[in-house]
């Protein structure tokens, strides 16, 4: 009677301590400046706390026009909803009960109409209104750029097919917004076929799309509002929130997908043999947030076989929290996921099935109904340094399919507690464990099987904040790399970008193209340098204008470590740089 007291009394000390940390001492609400009349208007919140996103798990009400309250849910520090302004003055939203506010000015221009073909290279003009009334193409070698603050309606099942390049060129403080132009309607997508070039969508709102089933793709059968294929995509602070469609797809492309926040989609992404890179993202509600289960395969990724130049896509420094199917589906993929944050995840965090191998460092799962399952087939998977917490099974070998599990499973430096089933070792085809298939050492398994065998220890797990074992907990500095079992790393204080950087880079590493973004740069005259870690200058480029965005080509400069320098008549700015060329 005493131990199971002093079990639940420890587990209600580690909840309370990790809620008291779950505070905010700043609202970043992010949405454009300028709204239209009686259209869907998104905003995104960020909950802050000493300038670093806060994980808290709340509800904030949002006042807007005149006392209406849309209430918000915040996962892990962010969350979205679509309102409708109908005052023809300036407006303001606001959260109720705090200082945080935001004004809005009502667009009082003309929408301009687009449609067909363009005939040449066509740039919106920022803070406009247009309107796509038919299928818009942009023709191969033409470019399709979108100024900051441009709001763009497309009518019920219209697309944007784009045989060339599109930039979507937002800002911080002035997205762009792609939106269905009638109520309670959906458009359709945005196709890029473009094996050349590479198109680029920067703080860009993408809503209330995803409905021409002409173009449905992938295993939940839905259209991608921005699908990729042969192409090259970027996509820096993005939110895709309420489309009745994927938000991404891809066919054999390269993707680079950073900050960016998917909300109320059929699926967050699905990827056929493509190469993805994805850091920082935040993936939430898939596909909506009502409570009642679909399981219309809504993943928050899917992972769909191996890119042709046989490169491993990546997941790092992500939430992915309730989804209705799998976080993370892995099918004949090669990934790798990093310091990331599955929750509520109807099924597994992460499922890996089929062939080649998913390799998982310091990673949460929680709530899950398997945090990592290896099914079907040859999939090879390695677990290392992740926690497993008040899922259904933590760990499984083994599915529900007809095809027998033939792969792999090898677990270290884990922390097991609190799931009905810590460890389980189980396939249908032989109704029973397969010999040689899962193998766990040096980690904290709380199961008789495994316990005190390969390093195994059994114990109660204490944790401070960040859910890392303290120095008294059972598992502390007791891995097989001298760390503690579980997490070495803290997900929940994982630096987000910060709202007043001058400049960001990526990718870093880089090699023979660099995609520099300039924040809130007023100077007309600015200019970039790379140095050697001597200080040489190695190569300058000037600007004599306001773009908030340029490629460099850094082809010529030799693989090493170097220093990036951003320099205006105020400050100057650093920030070190790995380049990987091969000379």
């Amino acid at each position: 009677m005493m131990c199971k007291f002093l079990y639940f009394s420890l587990i209600i000390l580690i909840t309370t301590n990790i809620i008291n940390a779950q505070q905010y001492d700043s609202v970043f609400i992010n949405c454009p400046n300028t709204y239209d009349l009686y259209k869907n208007f998104p905003v995104e919140i960020e909950l802050y706390k000493n300038g670093k996103l806060s994980y808290i798990d709340t509800e904030i009400d949002l006042n807007y026009a005149d006392g209406e309250i849309n209430t918000i849910k915040v996962r892990k520090g962010k969350g979205s909803t679509q309102i409708n302004i109908n005052e023809d003055q300036n407006s303001t939203i606001s959260i109720k009960g705090s200082t945080f506010s935001k004004t809005l000015y009502c667009n009082q221009s003309a929408i301009i109409e687009l449609y067909d073909s363009l005939q040449n290279n066509l740039i919106l003009e920022e803070n406009k209104s247009y309107y796509i009334s038919s299928d818009l193409i942009v023709p191969s070698s033409y470019k399709l750029t979108i100024g900051a603050g441009s709001r763009i309606s497309i009518k019920e099942n219209v697309n944007i097919i784009v045989d060339g390049i599109i930039q979507s060129d937002g800002g911080l403080n002035n997205p762009i917004i792609f939106d269905c132009n009638s109520p309670n309607k959906f458009w359709g997508g945005i196709i890029i076929k473009n094996d050349i070039d590479t198109s680029i969508f920067r703080h860009t709102f993408i809503i209330n799309g995803g409905n021409d089933s002409q173009f449905s793709f992938g295993h939940s059968n839905s259209q991608p509002i921005l699908f990729a294929e042969n192409s090259n995509l970027i996509l820096d602070r993005c939110y895709f929130m309420d489309n009745i469609g994927k938000a991404i797809g891809s066919l054999k492309s390269n993707l680079l997908i950073k900050n960016c926040f998917i909300s109320r989609c059929d699926t967050g992404g699905e990827f056929l043999t493509s190469k993805v890179e994805a850091d920082s993202c935040h993936i939430m509600f898939i596909p909506d947030e009502d409570g009642i289960l679909e399981d219309d395969d809504n993943d928050g990724w899917y992972f769909n076989d191996v890119h042709p130049s046989g490169v491993e896509s990546f997941v790092k420094n992500t939430y992915i929290i309730s989804t209705e199917d799998d976080g993370i589906d892995q099918n004949k993929a090669k990934l790798r996921v990093e310091n990331c944050w599955m929750e509520d995840c109807e099924h597994e965090g992460i499922a890996c099935s089929n062939n080649n191998y998913v390799k998982i460092n310091n990673c949460v799962f929680m709530n899950c109904g398997q945090g990592v399952e290896n099914g079907y087939g040859k999939a090879s998977v390695e677990v290392d340094h992740c926690l497993f917490l008040n899922n259904k099974v933590g760990v499984r070998f083994g599915d529900e399919y007809d095809i027998l599990s033939e792969g792999k499973m090898y677990v270290t430096n884990s922390v097991f507690f609190n799931n009905d089933d810590n460890i389980l070792n189980f396939d249908p085809q032989i109704g029973g464990p397969i010999d040689n298939s899962l193998f766990v050492s040096y980690s904290l398994t709380n199961t008789i099987d495994y316990d005190n065998i390969n390093n195994c220890i059994s114990g109660i797990p204490l944790f401070n904040s960040d859910y890392i074992l303290v120095a008294s907990s059972p598992g502390y500095l007791a891995g097989n790399d001298g760390y503690s079992m579980g997490l070495i790393n803290s997900i929940t204080t994982i630096p987000q970008i910060a709202l007043n950087n001058i400049f960001n880079i990526y990718p870093n590493p880089a090699s023979n193209i660099l995609h520099i973004n300039f924040n809130n740069i007023e100077d007309k005259e600015h200019q970039v340098s790379i140095l050697n870690t001597s200080g040489k200058i190695i190569k300058t480029w000037k600007f004599t204008n306001t773009t908030n965005y340029c490629t460099l080509n850094i082809s010529d400069i030799k693989q090493g470590i170097y220093i990036i320098q951003y320099t205006n008549h105020k400050t100057t700015k650093s920030a070190k740089l790995l380049i990987e060329n091969e000379h």
